[in-house]
């Protein structure tokens, strides 16, 4: 019984404080929002999963990225988690799995409002948010900060050169020299070669790349922390460079 509360208590933890946004076009956006210990303004993390994911796929690392001094805020984007499907009446779109890149672009409006979410916490540097994106999210994370100046830096775990008909090469360029990390695993054939190619597009600045062996797609490449190298200490690693 001690072991089930302790338990229950750690899932708390991990997944922050519930808070729901709002976008420009009225969709409801679920999130879970942690902030660090400490006083003054601390770097601030917003994580974007994968298709069909949500925002406890991310296990540890929020935690871990807290500990580390980061503000963290997780999103479950339209149509997934509880976030609002605004084609639930669409027997065809209320799968995002059925989505065009239209859709899909619309995610930026739920990322345009949490990035405003965390530009307004009195305790978040808003010129150090940093977007974390996994597969798709990681595409969707380049063209909004591509759009928006004002974000400090992108990680992209698992990123598509075109997932869904969202491109990410002249996103990748218009994001200049900001500070950049990507990750994929090799045996994730497309993935790793995208990265590859990103990577190349990079400009000069606080760039990384990790390549990981049999670590699967997106948000799953966290569940080995157990060994040397793994993604939450590269990603914290190269955080540390990227906001101090």
């Amino acid at each position: 019984m001690l072991a089930a509360s302790l338990g229950w208590v750690l899932g708390l933890l991990l997944a922050g404080e519930e808070v729901e946004l709002k976008a420009e076009d009225g969709v409801k956006i679920a999130a879970a929002y942690s902030k660090p210990d400490g006083a003054g303004k601390h770097p601030a993390l917003l994580l974007v999963h994968e298709v069909g994911g949500q925002k406890e796929n991310w296990g540890e690392f929020p935690a871990a990225a807290v500990k580390g001094g980061y503000a963290v805020l997780a999103i479950d984007m339209r149509g997934h988690g509880k976030s609002d499907n605004p084609f639930a009446g669409d027997r065809v779109k209320k799968m995002p799995g059925k989505w065009g890149k239209d859709e899909w672009m619309d995610v930026l409006k739920d990322l345009k409002a949490a990035k405003g979410y965390l530009a307004g916490r009195p305790e978040v540097d808003e010129k150090k948010i940093v977007l974390i994106g996994a597969s798709i999210g990681a595409n969707l994370a380049l063209h909004f900060a591509a759009e928006d100046r004002a974000i400090h830096a992108v990680a992209a775990l698992s990123p598509g050169e075109n997932y869904k008909g969202v491109g990410t090469g002249e996103a990748m360029e218009a994001c200049g020299d900001r500070p950049f990390f990507a990750a994929a695993s090799e045996e994730d054939g497309y993935a790793a070669g995208s990265m590859r190619r990103l990577m190349a597009k990079a400009k000069h600045g606080i760039k990384n790349s990790r390549l990981y062996k049999g670590a699967g797609h997106g948000t799953k490449m966290f569940g080995k922390e157990d060994e040397p190298g793994d993604l939450t200490r590269e990603l914290l690693h190269w955080l540390q460079a990227a906001t101090r």
